[in-house]
């Protein structure tokens, strides 16, 4: 059993430095992927991949420590574990996985942010305020953190003027209502 095991990595010490750079790269993309996923409350999901992170760290560690004494092993290991990090929230950012409010403050009170929204099929909840000079429309989406670009290019495309904050929400529900 463990020659074979031996038998898979490669043989020249390049080689296994790019093999311990790729693992650790993945290591981290799986752990920033998982904390996302516990953020938003996915259970099973994230136990998963929180395995696969132990099952990577080990196997990586290991590689690391099997060799100490040659300096690319260890160059390899941080450098994969930095690139793996920028990688990791490149992903996050592009799966986008749950839900966001989105919040749009209008001063312009004739302001057609709502309807937009709702012309284009998403829900939005309006409220009148007063801001610091005088009346404003508030309009609340609740979005798919995907739709958070289309749904600010709406909003500026109403009102130039408008200010957008953004929230992560967590919804007791997975699939709250149709957004």
């Amino acid at each position: 059993g463990h020659a074979a095991m031996t038998h898979l990595l490669p043989s020249s010490s390049t080689g296994y430095a790019i093999m311990i750079f790729v693992l650790a790269a993945f290591q981290v993309v799986v752990m920033t992927l998982r904390l996302s996923m516990v953020v938003r409350g996915y259970k099973v999901i994230s136990t998963v991949l929180i395995s696969l992170h132990a099952l990577l760290f080990v196997t990586v560690l290991g590689s690391v420590f099997r060799d100490l004494d040659n300096f690319w092993n260890v160059v390899a290991y941080a450098a994969g574990v930095g690139s793996g990090n920028v990688l990791g929230i490149i992903l996050e950012g592009k799966l986008a996985i749950g839900y966001a409010e989105v919040r749009i403050i209008s001063t312009d009170v004739s302001s057609q942010v709502a309807k937009s929204l709702r012309d284009h099929g998403y829900g939005a909840t309006e409220t009148s305020g007063r801001g610091r000079k005088g009346p404003v429309k508030v309009t609340v989406c609740i979005v798919r953190r995907r739709n958070i670009p289309r749904v600010e290019d709406m909003a500026l495309r109403s009102d130039p003027q408008c200010f957008i904050t953004v929230e992560d929400i967590r919804p007791p529900r997975k699939r709250p209502w149709p957004v």
